[in-house]
């Protein structure tokens, strides 16, 4: 890598992504105390009344997974967005992650409406990073027919 690309880039992506970590950092304890508190509540209790403390216990989870990953995203935007190999698993990172929130968080009819837009902004991705792909190939053919 030059110089260049190893510029790192204060800008608001680097804001957002210690917002991001520092507000996940501060929060876990938290979620941990919630998750402890509902499991104790229901903890000699049938299977039915499992569901939402288990469906409460997974959102929170995720919440924090998503600011985790969305914080370190930004952090290294700017090298992640050169390598097609980190933009693929990113992409396919933060869809699983949208989708899996969106689904314990919405209820059905939502969730389902919020799992299409999400992969319809996958695919819109992966659209771009195979034009990327087909563009840096044409350039390295031409350079190298010169």
């Amino acid at each position: 890598m030059n110089a260049e690309t190893k510029k790192t880039v204060h800008g608001p992506g680097w804001f957002i992504c210690w917002i991001l970590i520092l507000l996940a950092m501060f929060l876990t304890p938290f979620y941990f105390l919630q998750c402890k508190s509902a499991v104790s509540r229901v903890w000699h209790s049938p299977f039915g009344l499992w569901l939402p403390v288990l469906r409460e216990i997974a959102g929170d989870v995720l919440k924090l997974l998503v600011m985790l990953k969305f914080g370190f995203y930004f952090k290294d935007q700017t090298e992640r967005r050169a390598s097609i190999r980190l933009r693929r698993r990113d992409a396919l990172h933060i869809t699983v992650l949208c989708c899996l929130l969106s689904a314990v968080l919405l209820p059905w009819y939502a969730s389902v409406l919020a799992v299409v837009l999400i992969m319809f902004i996958y695919f819109w991705e992966i659209r771009d990073i195979r034009s990327s792909e087909r563009s840096d190939a044409f350039e390295t053919s031409y350079s190298a027919g010169l």
